[in-house]
């Protein structure tokens, strides 16, 4: 059974990168790979049509989740649209695979970020992500006019992660970050300023359950932080109140903030009802049996961008 399980995903992820090649998108796409941390990493770009090279414009990073590929975002999660629409260059790199110098594969050679998750003999763990996400941004500068004060991370699972990680490492770069449906797996994050941030995550996702505790991946088990436990360590590193108070609850989502002790940063949780472990509003890309439902009538990329356009660095 659990091997019929793990082909159906296989087969899923196949069918998915197939289909992307057929979402025609406004706008200009590219592709290019720059060298860092002694490894070659691709990533894909969305430019909007209104870009002239006139005026500097935000840049959103969008980073895929374990076995996941940063195109696939750009097409089927909303955000080639969304840049299109809100005049931001959107940009969406791929993780290492596993085995760094093998091909990846979904199954048995995931691309991942170093999020922390990963065991010290793991060979991906000695590569150093941050490294390359400096040299990311910079290749972005050169390439493009962006506006420094306006560069943003969302991330999704292994990739929400790795915007936690992003947000307590490379403060000074982010001016928000947006996790989806993941846990803050740093383990001591101490951000060099406090980074507005907002969460997202169903409450049927079964990789990352709000209870926390045992769950099974495609590529075993695991066990994770209760969520309210995990938010609340990333709510003390930014300088807000551990214990958040409801803004919101109707219509299936809830909203939870958590005050800033001082000054004005902007902690805000949504937790969605009927929602699983896809990206919210955007295609399902793995089955529901693993991953739980997928609830269309929340869209994750509107509400992020929305966070995101109130907020540049200071």
């Amino acid at each position: 059974m659990a091997i019929r399980r793990l082909v159906s995903v296989a087969c899923a992820a196949v069918v998915l990168a197939a289909a992307c090649s057929a979402f025609a998108v406004e706008g200009r796409t590219q592709e290019f790979t720059i060298s860092a941390a002694g490894h070659d990493w691709h990533c894909t770009v969305h430019v909007p049509p209104s870009y002239d090279g006139s005026k500097a414009v935000p840049l959103v990073l969008i980073l895929h989740g374990a076995g996941g590929q940063g195109s696939l975002y750009l097409t089927r999660c909303g955000w080639a649209d969304k840049a299109d629409k809100a005049g931001f260059i959107a940009a969406a790199p791929d993780g290492l695979p596993a085995r760094a110098d093998e091909p990846a594969s979904f199954l048995n050679n995931p691309r991942l970020w170093n999020s922390y998750i990963l065991l010290p003999r793991n060979p991906r763990a000695s590569i150093d992500d941050i490294a390359f996400f400096k040299a990311l941004i910079k290749e972005l500068e050169k390439r493009y006019k962006v506006d420094t004060k306006r560069v943003y991370v969302a991330g999704h699972s292994n990739g929400a992660g790795m915007a936690f990680r992003l947000g307590a490492e490379m403060a000074d770069t982010f001016a928000a970050i947006a996790p989806v449906a993941s846990t803050c797996t740093v383990p001591n994050p101490k951000p060099s300023r406090p980074v507005p941030t907002v969460f997202i995550i169903g409450n049927q996702d079964t990789l990352v359950p709000i209870a926390g505790g045992k769950s099974t991946t495609p590529w075993g088990s695991r066990v994770t932080l209760p969520v309210a436990r995990s938010l609340a360590r990333w709510a003390t590193a930014i300088g807000c109140s551990a214990e958040p108070k409801t803004v919101s609850d109707k219509g299936g989502v809830k909203i939870v903030s958590y005050p800033a002790k001082k000054g004005s940063v902007d902690f805000v949780a949504y937790y969605i009802e009927g929602q699983g472990h896809n990206w919210p509003g955007g295609d399902a890309m793995l089955p529901q049996r693993l991953v739980g439902p997928n609830n269309p009538s929340f869209d994750a990329t509107d509400v992020i961008w929305e966070f995101f356009a109130k907020h540049a660095m200071r």
